[in-house]
């Protein structure tokens, strides 16, 4: 194991990886996107833009654009876009549709990005030359304090709520899959799966996910469609999301 630090890095949490296997960190006490450049072994910092405000997750879309949701926690929060350079698109901070403490954060085979608002919906972002469009999505499936999201490959998502006790389903045109209370919620026990958290599907298409407060990780097999692994292979072709 190598731990690599910067003394900059306070709080870091999301993390992810572009084509250029350059590492983006979501560094939220600092309201600050690092990059770091393997290759160089060198941090290199974004604050002040873009309406970095506390950063909770970090996504890569097929264009190499960075996206960063910014869960103020005071009820509102953003979503910020970079380029692969570090410059800020012009629509910074993101609000559209819908946006609303916004925590976990993933990209689709179209580019789009998908949002998960802990207020209890989800939010697609599609970003087309310089204009953004947003749609919120709150269907039927659970949703009341959504974390961690996941696509899978049949562009479905998958979504971690941390207050229903449940993972739930819906479709990329928003319609719910999963019941009323999503999947895994004991309706005769009142029972959950500790506060669900993070979300991940895997070659199988498996799903699994993290219960934080039991220390839990639960798996749904064969539940999704799988998706390519590592995630990076997904957006290196024109379909983005490949089965195996």
């Amino acid at each position: 194991m190598t731990t690599m630090g910067a003394s900059n890095l306070d709080f870091p949490r999301g993390v992810a990886i572009d084509n250029s296997s350059n590492i983006w960190i979501a560094d939220s006490e600092n309201a600050t996107l690092t990059e770091y450049n393997p290759g160089m072994n060198a941090f290199s910092s974004y604050s002040g833009v873009g309406g970095l405000d506390f950063p909770s997750e970090v996504a890569v879309d097929i264009s190499g654009n960075i996206w960063v949701s910014n869960g103020s926690g005071n009820g509102s929060g953003s979503i910020s876009v970079f380029s692969s350079t570090g410059a800020v698109n012009s629509n910074d901070p993101i609000t559209a549709g819908g946006i609303s403490s916004p925590f976990g954060l993933a990209i689709d085979g179209s580019g789009n990005a998908w949002v998960s608002n802990s207020s209890g919906s989800i939010t697609k972002l599609s970003l087309n030359g310089g204009s953004v469009t947003g749609t919120n999505f709150a269907p039927a499936i659970g949703l009341s304090g959504p974390k961690g999201l996941a696509i899978d490959g049949a562009g479905n998502i998958w979504v971690a709520d941390s207050n229903s006790g449940a993972i739930s389903e819906m479709s990329s045109s928003g319609a719910a899959i999963s019941p009323a209370n999503g999947y895994g919620y004991c309706t005769a026990c009142n029972a959950s799966m500790g506060l669900p958290f993070g979300v991940a599907i895997d070659g199988s298409g498996d799903v699994w996910m993290t219960g934080y407060s039991y220390g839990t990780l639960t798996e749904f097999v064969g539940a999704a469609t799988p998706v390519v692994t590592p995630l990076a292979a997904n957006l290196a072709t024109s379909s983005a999301i490949n089965k195996p």
